[in-house]
């Protein structure tokens, strides 16, 4: 059988920003190459693609990047597969957002429009994302998700809850497999030594990610009021949400929980920190599965993660729930984990159900699949 040859294309801001899309292209292209499968990464709008036998696209939330690579692939007749990595932020748009986001939602009642005056700021604000915002801007944010979806041969969604969305929202067709996401092997084995050298703090809470109204780190500091506990945010500022961030800090000098305000660290140092933790939390307005609290249960600590998106079929009975609008439901659901024992079971669950060798694997048989119906349409 002769060896396959696919090319990963991803946003240029996915790589720059190093969160769970960097880490799902990264962690699934060494997993091809162990395979024996040419797996290489472009962030390019126009790449060359007659060395390739498939290209992988990534990510429709933020689509218009994907949808010039898209029409750009295209003209090569490769097949195509995606995946979406698909947030529809509806509620957070009218419930979550922060700042002048916030304040244009609500008072725009067309939101189509929105997304337009969005879109355009955000590619003034990246000079290097001009060219496909101009080349697709007579499109909707939600016309450039139907028409790359359109254009897709197979779909690699993180979980089946995604592609039933994908389908309802876009009416996607064509077959698909799901390839989870998955945990490195290092946060199994992390010890809170580590990290207890910079930080003498122990049994805490964590909550890892970007700090952005999304990931809703303001409702939970105010859930944590009058607990006593100690809350540590890992994650660096996000440049769209500067606002957020800023009076996230003036939350935290408050005292009331002692938070402490960590930036971006390692991976080394956040699976110590982790390890450190009795529960991990991700309150956000929507997740496609919740990466960071896959990493802390790997760890061994606590999980609480938002009811909304697609993480019940990641977390099923192992986690407690709680709804991002509620700081009563996050208060109550850390409260919960934190007095509950370690379920040290979901390390092992996670160990074995969610690895990159699985989500390879996966990928691979989707690939051959497309070319063979790619390969069958041609012939017929």
């Amino acid at each position: 059988m002769p060896r396959l040859r696919v090319l990963l294309q991803c946003r240029r801001e996915s790589l720059r920003s190093g969160g769970g899309e960097a880490q799902q292209i990264i962690r699934l292209r060494e997993e091809l190459l162990r395979r024996n499968v040419q797996a290489d990464v472009s962030d390019d709008h126009a790449p060359r693609f007659d060395a390739y036998d498939i290209i992988h696209l990534f990510n429709i939330t933020q689509p218009t990047e994907t949808l010039v690579q898209a029409l750009h692939a295209e003209r090569y007749r490769k097949p195509l597969i995606l995946s979406p990595i698909y947030q529809n932020l509806t509620i957070y748009d009218a419930e979550g957002r922060y700042g002048l986001a916030r304040w244009a939602y609500r008072i725009v009642r067309d939101r189509r429009r929105v997304e337009r005056i969005r879109d355009y700021v955000r590619a003034l604000n990246d000079p290097s994302s001009w060219r496909s915002y101009w080349s697709v801007r007579h499109w909707s944010v939600d016309e450039q998700r139907k028409r790359v979806v359109e254009l897709m041969d197979g779909f690699i969604t993180n979980s089946h809850l995604e592609m039933e969305a994908l389908r309802r929202d876009y009416g996607a067709r064509g077959p698909y497999d799901v390839a989870t996401y998955a945990v490195h092997p290092m946060f199994f084995a992390a010890r809170p030594r580590v990290f207890f050298e910079g930080c003498k703090h122990q049994d805490y809470v964590i909550c890892a990610g970007f700090i952005s109204s999304l990931k809703n780190q303001l409702r939970l500091i105010r859930a944590l009021r009058n607990t006593g506990l100690t809350l540590l945010l890992a994650g660096a500022k996000v440049r769209t949400h500067r606002s957020y961030y800023y009076r996230v800090r003036w939350e935290a000098a408050r005292g009331d929980p002692r938070v402490l305000m960590m930036g971006r660290i390692s991976q080394e140092e956040l699976a110590s920190a982790y390890a450190a933790a009795k529960v991990v939390v991700l309150p956000s307005w929507f997740e496609t599965c919740g990466m960071a609290c896959l990493e802390g249960a790997a760890c061994g600590a606590n999980v609480v993660i938002t009811n909304r998106g697609y993480t019940r079929e990641y977390f099923g009975n192992f986690a407690w729930y709680c709804d991002p609008s509620s700081v009563s439901s996050i208060r109550q659901a850390v409260l919960s984990a934190y007095e509950a024992p370690r379920r040290t079971d979901f390390a092992a669950y996670i160990r074995q159900h969610y690895t990159w060798e699985r989500a390879a694997e996966s990928a691979i048989e989707l690939y051959r699949e497309v070319l063979r119906l790619s390969s069958s349409r041609t012939v017929g």
